[in-house]
């Protein structure tokens, strides 16, 4: 099966009650997030590309930085705007051109969204992502590591959903990153105990022009 945007959005449309509450407690990136946290400034603008629910917004807002939450589906944006009314939500999708100004953040936070962004669009998608941050500016991304790109099926909130997944080696992803123009400052590896996903978790720098 192909990806289209649509099925994503529909996917996350159809479990995003379930899904907000599986995830509402994660704690498994809170270290980079503090690391990227800890190299912003209060009040700097922030970027939550594909913020789901919230969760990580909530977080970001709590650290007294002003943030744009940004998704493609419009069930998680509802729960984002209860869980963080001090966030701006808007609904879009990353694969288009982002509707924000040139360097308009200081900062942009990823975390397991890039993941959805097919291998053959993740270049533009990097290049929007560069251009909405400032030069200079930190971005955290975190995705799956693993070979190739599929539609997973998957059952586990009782019924059948389906998600694409891209999956990237160290080496694959990081040649992206420098053709981006983004320097990677720290990466980590990180498994949850018993699971087998692997998660690729770096802070990045848009590379001053």
């Amino acid at each position: 099966m192909s990806f289209t945007s649509k099925k994503l959005a529909e996917a996350y449309d159809q479990i995003a009650d379930d899904y907000h509450r599986d995830h509402a407690k994660d704690t498994w990136d809170n270290d980079f997030l503090e690391d990227f946290s800890g190299r912003l400034a209060k009040g700097s603008t922030v970027l939550d590309l594909g913020c789901g629910p919230g969760i990580e917004s909530e977080k970001l807002v709590k650290k007294g930085f002003h943030v744009t939450g940004f998704d493609i589906s419009e069930n998680l944006l509802k729960i984002a705007h209860e869980k963080a009314p001090e966030a701006a939500f808007i609904h879009g999708d990353m694969l288009e051109p982002l509707p924000f100004s040139s360097g308009q953040f200081d900062a942009l936070f990823a975390k397991a969204s890039l993941l959805h962004v097919p291998k053959a669009k993740i270049e533009p998608v990097l290049r929007e992502i560069a251009r909405v941050t400032k030069n200079g500016g930190i971005i955290h991304i975190a995705v799956k590591k693993g070979h190739g790109e599929e539609e997973v099926a998957e059952n586990d909130y009782g019924y059948e959903y389906k998600r694409w997944f891209s999956f990237w080696q160290p080496e694959e992803l990081e040649a992206k990153f420098a053709a981006a123009d983004l320097d990677i400052i720290e990466k980590g590896v990180w498994q949850n105990p018993g699971r087998k996903t692997i998660w690729l978790k770096y802070i990045l720098k848009k590379r001053e022009s």
